[in-house]
This record gives structure tokens, sequence and C-alpha cells, in this order.
């Protein structure tokens, strides 16, 4: 399938263009850089060639690009720095050559480029940047409270989580499901949250896999979808932060 038989139509309001596995070939339409408000870009596992266009750096809202799987060649375009808000970036399994910019992507991936590095240094080809976290200490009778943020996420402190929910009372659940419980808690400030409790407390992959998930989910937006507010890790630990809604679940609703 070739870019031209898609027949796309390009609107400033799309948020996702999501084309990986159909079989597309020829290049990256240098017309995608007019998508002022695109989230996420994924065209991975198709067969497209050509090089990366550099108008691609004039998707300042993009989060998330994936372009791996392709059979893409020449330099990787300087102007992709100017991508403040991007999170991941995978150019892995191409034929990309040249130095490799400075990406603002706290997770990227670009092993499979032998142009770039050398077979037996993939190690060098990817990685997460450890959490980018903005910090707001203030003491206050010598003891230290902490803010940490990653993009829009709030890093709570678990202690925080465990009194808003009065120690994740059975008194505030209100959901189960395959990951996890939900519960019901009050925030220091007096805001409503639904805290979700995961059942598998340390899986492989840590801390790095959680925040690539986070990352992920929080790039969901939609008008029908809870906005992850926040995160909690430790080493027993994995929590997510939603707005707390009073409406019921979904199945609940369906049931009657």
């Amino acid at each position: 399938m070739e870019w031209n038989l898609l027949k796309v139509q390009f609107y400033f309001q799309i948020l996702f263009l999501l084309l990986q596995n159909n079989n597309i070939t020829g290049p990256i339409p240098k017309e995608i850089g007019r998508l002022a408000n695109l989230h996420t870009f994924d065209i991975s596992n198709n067969v497209l060639t050509g090089e990366v266009p550099s108008s691609l750096g004039h998707l300042k809202t993009l989060q998330y690009l994936r372009l791996n799987n392709n059979s893409l060649s020449g330099p990787v375009p300087l102007s992709l720095v100017n991508m403040s808000q991007l999170a991941f970036l995978d150019f892995s399994y191409n034929n990309l050559s040249g130095p490799i910019p400075r990406f603002p992507a706290r997770t990227f991936n670009i092993v499979g480029n032998p142009l770039i590095f050398a077979t037996g240094k993939e190690q060098e080809c990817s990685g997460t940047t450890p959490l980018p976290l903005s910090f707001n200490l203030s003491s206050s009778q010598n003891q230290h409270r902490e803010e940490v943020c990653l993009g829009n996420l709030k890093r709570f402190p678990f202690r925080e989580l465990q009194v808003a929910t009065d120690n994740f009372s059975s008194k505030n659940l209100v959901g189960k499901g395959g990951f996890g419980n939900v519960y019901k808690g009050y925030l220091r400030d007096g805001t409503d949250v639904a805290v979700k409790r995961l059942k598998d407390g340390n899986p492989a992959g840590g801390e790095i896999q959680l925040q690539t998930g986070v990352e992920m989910i929080s790039l969901a937006v939609h008008q029908n979808l809870l906005r992850l507010i926040g995160f909690c890790m430790t080493n027993s630990e994995r929590l997510l932060v939603y707005p707390y809604m009073s409406n019921g679940s979904v199945a609940s609703r369906l049931k009657g």
C-alpha cells in the first residue's frame, strides 16, 4: 500500500496517527509536519523508504514517535530537537546514518542502525533517562517535603496515598479489576482521587518499566477517558492516581 492510496486528509484536529503493521511503502510525506496538534505518530513495521522528513520537527506537541522496523535511510534531521514534548522515540531497525541529535525524549531506541552504531554497542543505542525530576523542596520543623514530577504527572510519596485512603481501608474500596483494586482517597488539599493499587507491585523491569508505562498512559487524551494525574513507586508498591468520578464504573452502568 502506498501513501497516495491511503487518501489521508490532514486536519489540525488530528491527535493520533496510528498506521503500524499496514505494509505501507514509499517515503513519509513531509505534510505530516502540518499536523500541529499531533500527540502520537506510529508508523512502525511497514516498508517505508527514503529519509525522515525534517518537517517532523514542526510537531511541537508530539509526545510519542515510532518509525521503527522500516527501511528508512539518511541522516536523522537536526530539526527533531525542537519537539520539546517528546517522551518516547523509536527509530530502531532502519538504515539511518550520521550523528544523532540530543533528543528531548526520555525513552529512546535506535538499535539496529549499523551506520550509526556498530554491532556490539547496542547498549548505547537505547535507554531511559532517569526520571526528569523537578524538585520543590521546603522545610518545616526540620522535616523536608519533596515533590517530584514526571512531565505533567506527580510522583506521590507512598505515605501520602496511604493516609489519603486510610491505609487502603476496605471502606474506601470502590472497584476491583484484573490489575488491582481501586480506592477512594482525599489528598491534603481536599482533592478527591481514585488510587489504583496494582497487584504486581514488583514487576520485571522495575522502575524503568513503570516509568515508561505511566508515560504511555499519560498520552491517552480523550473526553471519555480519565487523565492520569500521578503515580507512586516503592520497592514493593506500584500505584496510579486518577481524579475521582462518583458515577460508578462502565461495567456497573451496563449491568443497570
